[in-house]
């Protein structure tokens, strides 16, 4: 059956399930800006069942927020810096992290001929975590947000 929109014919899920989804995987894909909209959008990520950051990796320009450690070999070589944080993090203490991360992250330079803000980019993909590394549940990555002229 096809869908309202033309250009997403037909909806289908993980697994090949056409109506729905797992609730152990929520995905994230959030764009926008300000500290209580991040806040809100790493809400959802942490709805899952995951809910405390125990490790976090600077992934070039993403943080990176992990559920669990990762195994030895979880990583296969990506140059991701790791490290613990102890205690784990709950929502509000993970947000600051990142809003400290995100102020001092080079972002580039800003190609816009118009207005902009410095916004952020809050993401997973299929089955909730990133990149294809099982540990993770959510990255977050600097954006421009531009503001029509």
């Amino acid at each position: 059956m096809a869908g309202p929109f033309r250009t997403i014919p037909e909806r289908v899920y993980e697994y090949g399930y056409r109506n729905g989804r797992q609730m152990s995987h929520f995905l994230v894909d959030v764009t926008a800006s300000g500290r209580d909209g991040l806040m809100h959008a790493l809400a959802i990520a942490f709805r899952d069942l995951h809910g405390r950051v125990a490790h976090v990796a600077e992934a070039g320009e993403a943080l990176v927020l992990f559920a669990r450690p990762p195994r030895a070999s979880g990583l296969d070589g990506r140059p991701w810096r790791l490290r613990q944080v102890d205690p784990p993090l709950g929502l509000a203490a993970a947000v600051a992290l990142a809003w400290d991360w995100l102020a001092r992250a080079d972002d580039g330079p800003d190609e816009h001929d118009g207005p902009a803000e410095r916004g952020w980019h809050v993401f997973n993909g299929q089955f909730g975590v990133v990149d294809g590394v099982w540990e993770t549940f959510v990255a977050i990555e600097p954006t421009y947000i531009y503001i029509p002229k």
